[in-house]
């Protein structure tokens, strides 16, 4: 599954009124976030959502390289699972709906999916 069609499945669950994103197209459309020159302000406490659309935890944290842009995130549970730290061109970053979404598909993602009940 596409990152675009991930985030618009976790953007439709947690808003019927996202329904319509799906009709949107450009304005829905999540950018890698190493692509940014800067980590956005917001982007801490977002929620992470994994592949199947489902919250696997908030953002706890953002890395920068030396230039300030993003080259990684630490995320943890909802219930104070594991800390887990995800490479920043593993995500996709939506900013007007401030919502992340992971590509990353291993063993510490799926952690984070059973830490919070996915």
């Amino acid at each position: 599954m596409s990152l675009r069609r991930c985030l618009l499945v976790a953007a439709v669950a947690t808003c019927p009124a996202l329904a319509q994103a799906q009709e949107a197209g450009p304005d829905f459309a999540p950018v890698a976030l190493n692509s940014f020159s800067h980590a956005p302000a917001a982007i801490v406490r977002a929620p992470v959502y994994d592949q199947h659309g489902r919250v696997i935890g908030r953002v706890v944290r953002v890395q920068a390289d030396q230039d300030g842009k993003p080259s990684a995130l630490s995320i943890r549970s909802g219930n104070g699972g594991p800390l887990v730290v995800v490479s920043a061109a593993a995500v996709g970053y939506d900013q007007p709906r401030n919502i992340i979404v992971t590509s990353a598909q291993d063993a510490r993602i799926a952690e984070l999916s059973r830490a919070d009940g996915g």
